[in-house]
C-alpha cells in the first residue's frame, strides 16, 4: 500500500540521514575546536561526507523495501560518492577567503550550489537508468527536496559562535540534522514511490 511504503521510506531515510549527518557535524566541530587549519577541515569534511552518504544511501535502500528498483551496492556507493562531491563543493566555504558580495564570486557560488544539489541524485540516476526507464526526473525531484532540507543546516548559525559550549553546538546541529533528514525524507518519498511503480513493482 502507498501509505505503508511512505511510512517505511520516511522512517528509514530519516534515521539514515540523521546518523549520516552526525558524522561530518561531529568531525567538523571536533576539528574546529582543536584549531585545525582550513585544508585539514576541508579534507575531513569530504571524508566525513562520504560516510554520511553511505548511511543515507543505506537508509534509502532499506526504505525501498522488498520492491527495491536498484541493487544495494551500486546505489549506496553512488550515494556516498555524490555526498563526497557535495561536501567537496560545500566545504570550500571552510577554506576560501573571498568577498561573497562580489558578482563573479556569487555567480560561481550559484553554479557550485547547483552542483551540490545535483551531485547525489545525478550519480544515483546512473544506477537507476540501468533498471528503470525514463527516470531522469529523479534528479530535479531530489534537488528540490535537498534545497528545502539544507535550509535547516543554517538554522543554528545565528545562535552559536566560537564561545558556545561543545555540548550546545552538538545538540544544535543534531536537531538541525534531524529536521533536515525528515524534510528530505518527506519530500523525496513520493518520487521514490514513483520509482517503484515505474519499475513494475508495488500496487
Amino acid at each position: 500500500m502507498k501509505g505503508r511504503f511512505l511510512r517505511r521510506w520516511v522512517l528509514a531515510v530519516t534515521v539514515g540521514e540523521t546518523l549520516g549527518f552526525a558524522v561530518p557535524a561531529v568531525v567538523g566541530i571536533a576539528l574546529a575546536q582543536a584549531g585545525a587549519p582550513g585544508p585539514v577541515l576541508y579534507a575531513a569534511a569530504i571524508a566525513a561526507g562520504v560516510g554520511e552518504g553511505l548511511l543515507f544511501g543505506l537508509g534509502q535502500w532499506i526504505g525501498f523495501g522488498s520492491d527495491r528498483p536498484v541493487p544495494g551496492g551500486p546505489w549506496i556507493a553512488a550515494t556516498a560518492a555524490g555526498a563526497g562531491l557535495a561536501w567537496s563543493v560545500g566545504g570550500l566555504l571552510l577554506v576560501l577567503d573571498v568577498d561573497w558580495r562580489s558578482g563573479p564570486v556569487l555567480a560561481v557560488a550559484g553554479l557550485g550550489a547547483v552542483v551540490l544539489l545535483a551531485s547525489i541524485p545525478t550519480l544515483q540516476w546512473f544506477v537507476l537508468r540501468r533498471t528503470v526507464s525514463r527516470c531522469a526526473w529523479w534528479i530535479p525531484a531530489n534537488m528540490g527536496a535537498w534545497m528545502a532540507a539544507l535550509l535547516w543546516t543554517f538554522a543554528p548559525s545565528p545562535l552559536v559562535d566560537e564561545r558556545t559550549p561543545v555540548a550546545v553546538l552538538v545538540g544544535s546541529y543534531t536537531v538541525a540534522g534531524l529536521l533536515m533528514a525528515l524534510t528530505v525524507a518527506l519530500l523525496s518519498g513520493l518520487a521514490a514511490r514513483r520509482l517503484v511503480r515505474r519499475d513494475g513493482h508495488g500496487p
